[in-house]
């Protein structure tokens, strides 16, 4: 057994992993635009974290990407 294997549950669904994942993102994102509009924060958690790994701002064409 490989140590991948090791750290992967036998019972893993990536199905489910992906479903979970983009509902999550979805709820992340709702909650993010529902800041801006309720309380004007204009603080964007995708735009500070691409400019943390990318060291710029990011291109206006990978906006749905986000």
């Amino acid at each position: 057994m490989s140590n991948l294997q090791k750290l992967i549950a036998q019972d893993w669904h990536p199905g489910k992993a992906a479903l979970a994942g983009t509902l999550a993102t979805v709820a992340h994102r709702t909650a993010m635009e529902g800041d801006k509009f309720l309380i004007g924060n204009r603080f964007s958690d995708v735009r500070f974290i691409e400019g943390i790994v990318t060291g710029r701002k990011r291109e206006k064409r990978f906006w749905l990407l986000a």
